[in-house]
């Protein structure tokens, strides 16, 4: 019979990089919430602070974008063979993702429709087909993986657009906002700054079509496939324990990926911000052999620097401990500062505040996490979620 996997068995790292991931999911999610990504250049030249926002958009490509999106993903992939591991049972780890389609249809038709839980309630139906693989072909089928949007982006190229599932999803969120009289990113921000729930409700439609649509030419699939992959296979061996014992490989294996990702990742940054028209296989590469390097960095840095004092980390921790509830709770911040439920300030904040405003944010969420957790096993829709997968009842205060 499957048993719900105890509370106090979790990893103290794992929470602490679940929290750091989702600070930097936050703040690169902040371009969208904001409306900042949908400016016309001249909009965002405009723009009172435009050039603190250039440098920022600088550091925020070269050092942020898609690096705290990657490390979110290998986490997931590490959770879900923590989970098969301990629950013993392929039923159950399908009912659990099941469910998590669930809350991501939820969040992005009630929400936000750039969720991306459903992406990976999805893609984690196939882990358990790669579940017998050695490591070397799980890491073999990795990297292929990660170089493949260089092939898929070259295919678009010489197709001359024939080759593009994306526009499927564009021409549907098109029809849409034709409906809604949107002909244009102007329309729809002008919108958005007045919108109450129910009119936002009928945006989260055609922006859930351009979500996948850019999920698609993005080539989310199989990056994030990637990741869950060496989660997987860092789930399964249970590297994340005995942490000092892999000292010495973390250093080195650090190095090495910084020698990669750091001259590519400045690349990444100058070409996002500073040139216009770039090839799509140029943007292809860059990310590749910059993204997923420094993501290596970033998690072998924070490892490091836990082993040497865990406590420096303990408020990452408490946001980690609760990430689906504080991952649905960021985009709540949306129609806090952004849209017309609060003070529409959509498309008319520079992207330089974006730290400031997580900083806040998150802050926030941290306390209030802390809060919970001193009275609770688990949070609110993490409980609600572990309830449904087992289909019994488990007991959320804690025995003091």
């Amino acid at each position: 019979m499957n048993q719900p996997v105890a509370a106090g068995s979790r990893s103290p790292i794992l929470d602490i990089l679940r929290g750091i991931a989702l600070f930097g999911v936050f703040i690169s999610n902040l371009g969208v919430f904001s409306g900042y990504v949908f400016l016309t250049f001249k909009q965002k030249n405009d723009l009172p602070t435009a050039e603190a926002n250039r440098i920022y958009d600088f550091i925020h490509f070269a050092f942020i974008d898609g690096k705290f999106y990657s490390i979110f993903s290998l986490l997931f992939g590490i959770g879900f063979a923590v989970f098969l591991t301990k629950s013993k049972g392929i039923l159950i780890f399908y009912k659990r993702l099941i469910i998590l389609i669930g809350i991501g249809l939820a969040h992005a038709f009630l929400l936000w429709e750039g969720d991306i839980l459903l992406l990976y309630a999805l893609l984690g139906l196939l882990l358990p087909l790669f579940a017998k693989l050695s490591n070397k072909s799980i890491l073999v089928i990795a990297v292929c993986l990660i170089l493949s949007p260089i092939l898929l982006d070259a295919t678009r190229e010489l197709s001359h657009g024939k080759f593009a599932p994306e526009m499927y999803f564009y021409k549907r969120g098109g029809e849409v906002d034709k409906k809604m009289g949107i002909a244009s990113n102007t329309d729809f921000i002008v919108l958005v700054q007045k919108a109450d729930y129910s009119q936002i409700k009928d945006l989260l439609v055609s922006g859930f079509y351009y979500r996948w649509g850019g999920l698609f030419e993005s080539n989310r699939f199989p990056k994030v496939l990637a990741l869950f992959l060496i989660g997987m296979m860092i789930g399964r061996n249970r590297w994340y324990e005995h942490l000092n014992e892999k000292k010495s490989f973390l250093i080195r294996f650090r190095k090495q990926m910084f020698l990669l990702g750091f001259p590519t990742t400045l690349l990444f940054g100058y070409i996002n911000v500073f040139v216009k028209d770039v090839p799509q296989v140029l943007e292809a590469a860059t990310y590749a052999l910059s993204v997923i390097p420094m993501a290596f960095v970033y998690v072998c840095s924070i490892v490091l620097l836990y082993m040497r004092n865990a406590n420096t980390f303990t408020f990452f921790g408490f946001v980690g401990k609760m990430t689906l509830t504080n991952y649905i709770l960021q985009s709540s911040s949306a129609y806090l500062f952004f849209y017309g439920t609060g003070l529409a300030l959509f498309g008319k904040t520079g992207s330089v505040f974006f730290p400031l405003i997580a900083i806040s944010f998150y802050a926030l969420q941290a306390f209030l996490s802390r809060l919970w957790l001193r009275y609770f096993e688990f949070g609110p829709l993490e409980w609600i979620w572990r309830q449904l997968t087992y289909g019994k009842w488990i007991r959320l205060t804690k025995v003091h």
